[in-house]
């Protein structure tokens, strides 16, 4: 059904707002994350930081309520956080870094996977 509305009126419904598409969305966050990536070789620690939050806190949850993210971006919101972590790293926040390291690796996790890679070794040997 097409609509007609005069172009010198303002407008307050919720159907004339701009919606981004979930192709744009996810273009979006990729260019954001590669531009992060630039930033942090080129040593600006503090602006890659800032978008790789803006990443975690805004535009990965715009995509997840969106109808989830794409395989293909599975692990962006994993990547964002070893990124954050790998700045503190160089900028020597060490206590920082060991926090966002364990947010992607829980220890628990951790223990999960090195006790079934040791249960794996340890069968590879006998068999």
């Amino acid at each position: 059904m097409l609509k007609i509305r005069a172009l010198n009126r303002e407008s307050s419904s919720d159907e004339d707002t701009p919606v981004i598409r979930r192709e744009a969305q996810e273009e979006i966050a990729l260019e954001l994350y590669n531009k992060a990536l630039r930033l942090q070789n080129n040593g600006d620690y503090e602006e890659s930081e800032s978008i790789l939050l803006q990443l975690i806190e805004e535009n990965i949850p715009q995509l997840e309520n969106n109808g989830g993210l794409p395989k293909s971006m599975s692990t962006l919101r994993y990547s964002c956080h070893v990124n954050i972590g790998n700045i503190y790293l160089k900028q020597d926040k060490v206590s920082d870094a060991l926090e966002k390291f364990l947010l992607v690796c829980p220890f628990e996790r951790l223990f999960v996977l090195s006790r079934d890679f040791y249960y794996q070794l340890k069968y590879a040997e006998t068999a």
